[in-house]
């Protein structure tokens, strides 16, 4: 974006920014701005599912704040469309890193784990479905079951392990594919939308909502390593 419109979007929302500031992008979705050192601005690429996920964002963090998660407060959403051809938001900035960007195994970082967890009991538990999360969904996750004779053929998996996943699968469908009650979720839980002060570590905040919706819970132990669920549950 041209320093002009830049300024406008800042003069706008009375933001008073010396610089505007792009980011590096974790992600495919938006265009991450500094705008001065406390404010974060998110463009989303001009294609449906990108400002679709924006306009989801901006009804959910409303939400889960309320619900007492840890993440940054939605300063603006403009979807005017005024300045630029799609919605945007500025979120206050958290001074921190996102795990992914670090290299640390859950087992060192155990009091993160566990604090996430936290904030995903008061998602699932504090969100009620009225108001404008009402209506959102999460994508549902494919069924694994074709997964390990795929990896084979891939050569990636013997027979016997074919076998073996294969089983504990078959095991755990009945619990999946039943009835289940409806939680609302983040959607794409994952170490580069968990933000921390990296000298301890230490837990800040869960980012990124433009994927969530109501769906299963475990939906939201999907994307993280295996080894960090213990703690979180």
């Amino acid at each position: 974006m041209s320093s002009k419109t830049l300024k406008a979007i800042g003069e706008r929302h009375n933001l008073r920014a010396g610089e505007i500031l792009p980011l590096k992008n974790v992600g495919i979705f938006n265009a991450i701005y500094l705008v001065g050192g406390e404010h974060v601005l998110r463009v989303p690429r001009d294609a449906p599912p990108f400002v679709a996920a924006i306009r989801k964002e901006s009804a959910t963090v409303p939400a889960a704040r309320a619900a007492g998660v840890r993440t940054p407060a939605l300063v603006a959403f403009d979807d005017s469309l005024e300045l630029l051809p799609v919605p945007y938001a500025i979120y206050e900035r958290v001074h921190g890193e996102t795990l992914g960007m670090l290299h640390f195994g859950p087992e060192y970082i155990p009091g993160v784990w566990h604090q996430v967890g936290r904030d995903l009991a008061r998602l699932h538990e504090g969100v009620g479905e009225y108001g404008p999360v009402a209506g959102l969904e999460c994508e549902p996750l494919p069924d694994p079951r074709p997964m390990p004779d795929e990896l084979a053929s891939a050569g990636y998996f013997t027979a016997e392990e074919v076998r073996w996943l294969s089983g504990w699968l078959d095991l755990l469908a009945p619990f999946a594919l039943g009835p289940l009650p409806r939680r609302f979720c983040h959607g794409d839980l994952q170490m580069t939308n968990v933000m921390v002060r990296p000298d301890l570590p230490t837990y800040l905040a869960l980012i990124d909502w433009g994927a969530c919706g109501w769906g299963d819970s475990a939906h939201d132990f999907a994307g993280i390593p295996l080894r960090a669920v213990p703690f979180m549950l």
